[in-house]
């Protein structure tokens, strides 16, 4: 008798545990799930340069649905990719030139956007426009051109040089805004929506920079009530 009873207490001892227990890995679940949707994958410094944490985005961006690209879809990714190149190159050869840190610290962000757009190219095997140029070259033309313009115009001193770097920057902010509103795929939207925000803190961070040289900056691509609600917004962080 005195097992029968021991044994029915063991029983009643799980009933009353187990439920806690799968609450408690529920409860835990639900907020590693919350966490990662609220996951700003960027690193903002102090000055406002923003990285993408691109080993955090790799995770989620590999896990999600992978559905069949549209041809649009598929060339405003490259487009986006050769963008960030020029970005990247345009600040590598305004830091050569002018030996402004500003420009080093925006080389290393870029680099990290380059590689957030890569995960799309390696996730959907698109071929890497990239790899096929060197510094300064691009196969889309009207990049190329772009660069040549940006290049000339930061030659001239170092105020052009930031003021060339807001051309760009702005632009990208333009061009991602245009290609959010061109796709239903949730991972490029995704990749998107981290590298505008980035992008958008660079435009305010060499904006700002000119500011400090007593340079107003006017857009080219934004309207002027759109590019005022970036720049008169703070940093975004997450």
């Amino acid at each position: 008798m005195k097992r029968v009873r021991r044994y029915l207490a063991f029983l009643l001892m799980i009933l009353i545990v187990s439920p806690a227990i799968g609450c408690t890995n529920k409860e835990s679940l639900t907020s590693v799930a919350t966490t990662t949707e609220k996951r700003a994958y960027i690193l903002v410094k102090e000055n406002g340069i923003t990285l993408i944490d691109t080993s955090a985005l790799r995770v989620v961006v590999m896990d999600m649905p992978k559905r069949e690209l549209s041809k649009e879809e598929i060339n405003g990714i490259l487009y986006i990719r050769e963008e960030e190149k020029l970005l990247r190159d345009t600040y590598l050869f305004l830091q050569s030139k002018w030996g402004n840190p500003l420009f080093s610290g925006m080389f290393d962000a870029t680099q990290s956007h380059m590689d957030a757009v890569l995960l799309l190219i390696q996730k959907y095997n698109l071929e890497d426009p990239a790899t096929k140029t060197g510094v300064g070259e691009f196969i889309t033309p009207e990049i190329q051109s772009l660069y040549y313009i940006i290049k000339e115009e930061g030659e001239k001193s170092e105020v052009d040089g930031l003021r060339a770097a807001a051309i760009v920057q702005e632009n990208i902010v333009f061009q991602l805004e245009s290609l959010l509103l061109k796709t239903e795929s949730e991972d490029v939207k995704l990749v998107y929506e981290v590298l505008a925000k980035a992008s958008r803190n660079h435009l305010r961070v060499i904006v700002n920079a000119l500011k400090e040289k007593g340079v107003e900056y006017n857009p080219r691509y934004l309207t002027e009530e759109e590019f005022k609600e970036i720049i008169n917004s703070p940093i975004e962080k997450e």
